[in-house]
């Protein structure tokens, strides 16, 4: 079994890279203005650690919840220094509790580095990988590995998913940009869980959708992930809001989204 440290090693960030991100935050490539009654809030996942899933589960399904996983493919069965990611088993778990399994890329690529075709075939395969484990399933929903993104890479995303999610930090409301979902983390330094109860009741008050993004659940994360703890406080939290905690793609259908394929 191979190792791997994808889920710590980012790529370093140069300033034209910087540029590009500023000028992909401003620009709304697939424009679409909120229709939602209720307030939302989704709990996902990304890169797929195992324990998202095994632990994950719980917690989620314990208030009767679904959340988004963000899968690569090519780490299936692979560890990091924390633990294992996704099985093969994990991954069809997902569709078959009800869970929504979206696109990741296959192995984690870096949009920025890649040239489109090379992208395009990483995410082909790992379509032809879960379309294989599954029966057919098809992605819907897209996150951009390392939240890299720049202009060139959400016109391609808005082509092949309803929507893409990055790492811009905020509440989406009013008119967003569905090739580029804000979201904020829900990572293991405790002043994030204040953090999290602060974002949620200003969610409720402007009537948004906030999407959550962390990794690994465990008593020990990496910096990456969170613990129980945290995750069943935000779900608690969110729950007592009075928001609908959906999956990316129950919340698209609220907001009036219309899926691409």
């Amino acid at each position: 079994m191979r190792y791997t440290n994808l889920l710590y090693e980012e790529p370093p960030v140069t300033l034209a890279d910087r540029m590009r991100f500023r000028f992909a935050r401003w620009i709304k490539v697939k424009p679409h203005t909120l229709v939602n009654r209720r307030p939302i809030v989704t709990f996902t996942f990304d890169d797929f650690p195992r324990s998202a899933a095994r632990t994950g589960f719980d917690i989620l399904e314990k208030y009767s919840v679904r959340g988004t996983y963000y899968v690569c493919a090519g780490l299936q069965g692979t560890r990091n220094e924390i633990e294992e990611y996704a099985s093969a088993e994990d991954i069809i778990d997902v569709v078959t509790r009800g869970h929504e399994l979206a696109c990741h890329t296959f192995s984690h690529l870096d949009g920025l580095r890649a040239s489109p075709g090379d992208l395009a075939r990483d995410i082909d395969r790992n379509s032809r990988e879960v379309a294989a484990l599954l029966n057919g399933y098809k992605y819907e929903n897209f996150a951009y590995p390392y939240g890299r993104i720049c202009h060139g890479l959400q016109v391609e995303i808005a082509k092949r998913f309803t929507s893409g999610r990055g790492v811009f930090r905020g509440i989406n409301q009013g008119t967003i940009d569905l090739a580029n979902l804000s979201a904020e983390l829900l990572y293991h330094p405790v002043e994030q869980q204040a953090t999290a109860h602060r974002l949620i009741e200003e969610n409720a008050r402007v009537g948004g959708w906030l999407i959550f993004v962390t990794h690994d659940i465990g008593a020990t994360p990496s910096p990456y992930g969170c613990t129980e703890p945290q995750l069943n406080d935000a779900l608690r939290a969110a729950t007592e809001s009075g928001a609908e905690i959906l999956t990316v793609r129950e919340a698209l259908k609220k907001i009036g989204a219309t899926p691409s394929h």
